[in-house]
């Protein structure tokens, strides 16, 4: 049984970082299950083969969009991030 969570890089990128809670529910074969968990940390792994700068251009773009980017670098690119 697989449970994965279905959202958007958007809502990724503000709902999920460390030290949020976070709910989802999933449809299983009995019905319909909620999950309420907590972010302590991101656990990750250094991407190969990726365009960097244009990946960090995104992501800033991103985080720009909702306005409150407490937290964030002024701009985020290779030197600050």
């Amino acid at each position: 049984m697989s449970r994965k969570m279905r959202r958007g890089v958007q809502q990724s990128l503000y709902k999920y970082l460390p030290d949020s809670w976070i709910d989802f529910s999933s449809k299983e074969d009995d019905g319909r299950e909620n999950y309420i968990a907590h972010v302590d940390f991101w656990n990750s792994v250094q991407l190969e083969g990726i365009n960097q700068r244009r990946l960090l251009r995104i992501i800033d773009r991103t985080v720009k969009s909702f306005g409150n980017t407490s937290g964030f670098p002024t701009e985020i690119n290779e030197s600050t991030c």
